[in-house]
């Protein structure tokens, strides 16, 4: 049996090991919870589809999906937004790059997150961080979306920043970045309107503008502080 000590933080607690908040176990253990966690899950996958299928062949009804939570139905049922991204895997048609306008700047590019280039070798993750990246050096970035359906949010999103604290040498996006619609500066809600706070995540995702028309559109976006670089990783309309 291996037991896992740390110092758990709490006042006159003797140090053991490595000083870790009592709540956040390190990464082996996160990824032995992880590896649990998916063989549970896979475990469950397994006999939904079996159920299934001897539904199916016994004629009974599909059972229905339970109803969607903490979005607005205009927002999340109507219909689907448009998710374009760098991260990977990925479809190729959500490459986020694909879209940068030929007018735009080409000097941001694809990086891998500074914090995270060891890690996804090292544990063998399925997802890769990768941003598309760059520092103020390299002027304003363009890209082209084409919105299907006006009055609603576009939201940017960045590889999370854990407790708010970005990788040694990124800068997060917000407060940190310039962003323009059509060439007209945009005003980033700091807090968005009640309906659209399921957009705004905590050191990840927020509202970029709120109501966008539909039709195809120039987002620009620009570094505004020096000495690192921001990292767009995901964009979402409608």
């Amino acid at each position: 049996m291996t037991v896992l000590a740390f110092d758990d933080g709490r006042a006159g607690a003797a140090p053991r090991g490595r000083r870790l908040a009592w709540h956040h176990p390190g990464q082996a253990l996160h990824r032995l919870w992880g590896l649990a966690w998916a063989h549970a899950y896979l475990g469950q996958l397994v006999g939904a589809l079996r159920d299934g299928d001897a539904l199916s062949r016994a004629h009974h009804p599909a059972r229905a999906l339970p109803k969607r939570m903490g979005c607005e139905a205009a927002l999340c049922e109507s219909v689907a937004p448009t998710c374009l991204t760098s991260m990977l895997p990925r479809d190729a048609g959500a490459a986020l790059e694909r879209h940068i306008d030929a007018a735009g700047s080409f000097s941001w590019q694809l990086r891998g997150d500074a914090k995270r280039a060891g890690t996804n070798a090292r544990f063998g993750y399925v997802d890769d961080k990768v941003l598309l990246a760059g520092t103020k050096a390299d002027g304003e970035l363009r890209l082209t979306v084409d919105v299907a359906h006006g009055g609603r949010p576009l939201v940017a999103c960045e590889a999370p920043c854990p407790w708010g604290k970005c990788p040694a040498g990124r800068l997060p996006l917000r407060a940190n970045v310039a962003w323009t619609l059509d060439g007209a500066a945009l005003d980033v809600p700091a807090d968005p309107p009640k309906h659209l706070r399921v957009f705004d995540v905590k050191n990840t995702c927020f509202v970029v503008a709120p109501d966008v028309a539909a039709g195809t559109h120039t987002l620009g976006l620009a570094v505004t502080a020096a000495g690192g670089y921001a990292g767009l990783t995901h964009l979402l309309f409608y």
